[in-house]
């Protein structure tokens, strides 16, 4: 990559005129200090704040619902209507959440920064997020607006896709198929629309010399990374040592909708999807030209003359070519059966998942938070992994105890005591395997063998000093068992694994050697432990129920083979089957999740395994 010439983007005389970063397709708001050439003249640093699961806590699709590949489809751009960031409704929360400002989404601790931020003269605060401004742009502004968060610039992204130029050479007489053709777009990726705007940032104000940046997602934050070690090297930066460039990694416990409301928002999607099918199958029938829906399409932003030798400014980026869809059918189906958890439990054990013993600490540092009884305890994991930063692992999506595969038949389900049925599960163990995966184990047992000293940690949150003090509160019509089909398999809930080793959550089923639970009782007095059980430990109270999740009927290898139409590959049934083999393998072997975040990842799988692919010469700059 050669450097834009940064003596001339400092010389404000020198620069072409009509290039403003104020008319930059991507600012929502500029604030009207930014007019003011004194108040221009004091900035020497820029704070930089991600949306998503950094400032906000957005609502993700629920993978306790859907199944994983229908998920990555509802997830990914078009294949499931627009797609969910593009989709309206997955931002708004109701009239309840907005009347109240959307208490309880918001990232405190980093509204403060935020906040710090403005009061600075000498920082440029900026919202810049990778949601499409002209969707989104109202509904932001209200939700800053309320929250009274002063930001100096609010960035969105202008466009999702950039429509390519028809070539100036082609013959549409010469073939039938050139409207389709012509309906070529480049797909543009969050993290290059955003490092181009803050590009434009450093020339429009060359006195800043510091930046500062706030994001949550892990592949972007190395992207910036390396994006702020080019700005030191190009002398826009001060250097590292100095302060030049930092970034911090935000982690917000996911936020879902209520189930309901989910479900109703992605069947809407999938309506709007197969409206759009028809449409397209009604103008093959009537050999009329097909009008894709195209989301998101947008100006290409790049404008700057000093910006024009920034030859890697939009990779990695890739062509698209307008497909029919085909209908998406959904159906559901019981995916397994077992011990369910209630939100605030699951709350509870990702934090344990992700923390260990560093649970307590986290529960100082939120005061203003009722922890429900349960200050100073925490489950340490097994002696292996206690000097492992399991912050860096993949929690389980669910935390539950699994039964059976399906639908438990009647004559199980007897066994159990019925769904719905509750059931205490103690706590008792951990274990690892081979430093991939780490779980609890556990036991159900019933009350009447329970004697006082277990403390219990109710559905709703509360934590209750005694059994019978639970059941005082909480009488129990029908009590259920925790009893395994599967002859000699031992109950246990999967906590956490190390996708970095190439761990799974189904690791955890082969873990053999348990031992006993490390508790921290700190805070209070533990009754002695009867001799029928390993320790005193906290049980959390739940139901049996059967897993209900929506599925798609469909298969991977069909989105293996629209990547192939994409990419113009001409492959047989059986190089897809190969193809498809080879790709699982090797995503399987880096620990790639098939899901939309982990796009670019899968990408360049699909490059590498297919072979002798080359991307196309990105467009033209375009000016704004």
């Amino acid at each position: 990559m050669t450097a834009p010439n940064c003596a001339a983007s400092k010389d404000k005389e020198d620069r072409e005129p009509g290039y403003s970063l104020h008319t930059h397709p991507a600012v929502i708001y500029s604030n009207k200090r930014l007019q003011d050439p004194a108040q221009i003249s004091q900035l020497h640093t820029v704070h930089v704040f991600d949306f998503d699961q950094t400032l906000f806590q957005s609502p993700a699709p629920n993978a306790g619902i859907w199944d994983p590949y229908f998920l990555s489809k509802v997830t990914a751009w078009d294949e499931c209507g627009p797609g969910w960031w593009l989709t309206r409704g997955t931002l708004d929360l109701g009239p309840e959440a907005e009347d109240s400002g959307w208490t309880g989404f918001w990232n405190e601790d980093l509204v403060s920064v935020v906040r710090e931020s403005a009061k600075d003269p000498g920082c440029l605060t900026i919202l810049l997020t990778g949601r499409y401004g002209p969707l989104y742009s109202d509904i932001l502004l209200r939700m800053i607006a309320s929250k009274q968060l002063d930001f100096d610039l609010v960035a969105t992204k202008p466009a999702t896709v950039y429509r390519l130029p028809p070539s100036p050479s082609a013959d549409p007489s010469s073939d039938p198929d050139q409207h389709e053709k012509k309906e070529t777009y480049v797909k543009l990726h969050t993290f290059s629309t955003k490092r181009e705007f803050l590009y434009n940032v450093l020339l429009e104000y060359p006195e800043i010399r510091k930046m500062k940046v706030w994001d949550d997602r892990p592949g972007q934050i190395a992207q910036f990374r390396q994006a702020g070690e080019k700005w030191i090297e190009q002398g826009m930066l001060d250097k590292e040592e100095e302060g030049g460039f930092e970034i911090t990694r935000v982690d917000l416990p996911v936020r879902f909708m209520e189930r309901e409301k989910e479900v109703k928002l992605v069947r809407g999607m999938v309506e709007a999807h197969n409206r759009q099918v028809d449409l397209e199958d009604g103008a093959v029938a009537k050999s009329e030209v097909v009008k894709y829906l195209i989301s998101g399409e947008g100006a290409m932003p790049r404008i700057r003359p000093e910006l024009k030798h920034v030859e890697d400014m939009w990779d990695p980026y890739w062509e698209y070519v307008p497909q029919r869809r085909t209908r998406i059918e959904m159906v559901e189906v019981v995916q397994y059966t077992g011990v369910e958890f209630s939100a605030s439990t699951q709350a509870f054990l990702r934090e344990i998942a992700l923390g260990g013993g560093d649970h307590r600490r986290r529960q100082d540092q939120r005061q203003s938070q009722d922890d429900g009884g349960l200050e100073g305890w925490t489950i340490q994991p097994p002696t292996a992994l206690q000097d492992t930063d399991l912050s860096t692992w993949t929690p389980s999506r669910e935390f539950y105890v699994f039964l059976c595969a399906r639908k438990a038949n009647a004559e199980y389900r007897q066994k159990l005591g019925g769904l719905g049925a509750t059931v205490f599960v103690l706590v008792e163990g951990v274990g690892q395997i081979e430093g991939r995966a780490w779980a609890l184990k556990v036991r159900g047992v019933h009350s009447r063998w329970l004697q006082e000293g277990y403390k219990v940690l109710a559905p709703d949150g509360n934590v209750f000093e005694s059994v019978s003090s639970y059941l005082a509160a909480h009488p129990v019509k029908r009590f259920g068992n925790v009893k395994l089909k599967k002859h000699g398999s031992k109950p246990y809930i999967t906590m956490a694994f190390d996708r970095s080793q190439g761990g799974r959550a189904s690791d955890a089923s082969r873990i053999t050697d348990w031992e006993p639970l490390h508790l921290d009782l700190n805070s209070y007095t533990a009754t002695p432990t009867p001799t029928t059980f390993a320790t005193n430990a906290p049980m959390a109270t739940t139901a049996l129920a059967g897993g209900q999740k929506i599925v798609l009927v469909g298969t991977i290898p069909q989105l293996i083979k629209k990547y192939a139409i994409e990419m113009k590959l001409d492959l047989t049934g059986h190089e897809l089957g190969e193809t498809l083999k080879a790709i699982e393998t090797e995503m399987e072997r880096a620990g790639v999740a098939n899901k939309q975040s982990n796009h670019d990842q899968i990408f360049e799988i699909v490059l590498r395994i297919c072979g002798g692919l080359r991307s196309s010469p990105g467009p033209e700059a375009q000016a704004y």
